[in-house]
């Protein structure tokens, strides 16, 4: 077993420090972070179906557990709201990946003696996992009866579904989450790719036009696809022999990198001839 610092005193499971498994919980954003009433909500009706006297929703780390929904007490803040992992029972549901079932919390070899009995009350105790989509169980949701007592299948069946039902909650905003850094990023990308074909378009056009002896001379480039894509048109005014002047109109077939190649060619092609 491996022992997060500050709880050497008790045996917990190795997962509990897998690197994958904290990456998860952290990608879910509930460390710390305060209650909401769409887990308030769950927590409560566990409580009623079940008839237990407390129902929680929390989440495991290394060393510390961390309260999301406890409705029977006041929030005090984020700092308030946790406590070392082996404080309490929820590690057991996260270190199984599968459900944690107490009839007699004081007479269970698993869980006499165990610290959280006096503070939380723990006559017997019920939970499931939450889990993210890639299988990794970052927290539990459980109920906590004042007495022993036998879990009746359908109590069981209930957590069941709603444990389920705050994992599905957890891994739309982890989806949400990814998918709005993905388009941050695809956005990040699209500027960059649109200022470098800006400035290739413009690289293959004459920054200014030369004064021609005799008349007036202007242009004016708007590129069809706005200036997203590098395309193959191109113009030019340039002194050829004398006092020839040269201006030249071209339009390669087809966008991108290749087309840019066969203007740049062609426009210089042009001006060696030319000259």
């Amino acid at each position: 077993m491996e022992y997060p610092e500050g709880v050497g005193d008790v045996g917990l499971p190795a997962v509990l420090s897998d690197p994958a498994r904290l990456a998860a919980l952290e990608a879910s954003g509930m460390v710390g972070s305060a209650p909401e009433q769409v887990f308030d909500d769950l927590t409560r009706l566990a409580v009623s179906v079940t008839g237990a006297t407390i129902s929680a929703i929390t989440f495991v780390g290394g060393a510390r557990t961390y309260w999301k929904s406890v409705p029977h007490l006041p929030y005090g803040g984020s700092e308030q709201w946790q406590n070392g992992v082996g404080e309490s029972f929820c590690y057991f549901a996260v270190g199984a990946n599968g459900p944690f079932i107490v009839e007699d919390a004081a007479k269970d070899p698993r869980t006499a003696g165990h610290k959280a009995i006096g503070p939380w009350g723990v006559g017997s105790w019920a939970g499931f996992p939450i889990v993210t989509t890639d299988g990794h169980a970052i927290g539990t949701m459980c109920v906590i009866d004042a007495n022993p007592r036998q879990w009746q299948p359908q109590e069981l069946e209930t957590l069941a579904t709603l444990a389920r039902a705050v994992s599905n909650e957890i891994n739309l905003r982890i989806s949400l989450s990814t998918a709005q850094s993905a388009l941050e990023t695809a956005n990040r990308a699209l500027s960059v790719s649109q200022d470098l074909a800006r400035s290739l378009q413009e690289s293959l056009l004459p920054p200014v036009l030369r004064p021609v002896p005799g008349m007036d001379a202007s242009a004016r480039y708007l590129a069809a696809t706005g200036d997203v894509e590098v395309v193959g048109d191109f113009y030019d005014l340039f002194n050829a022999r004398g006092p020839w002047w040269t201006a030249v109109m071209g339009d390669v077939c087809g966008k991108g990198l290749e087309a840019a190649k066969v203007t740049a060619l062609a426009r210089y092609t042009l001006r060696a001839d030319a000259g």
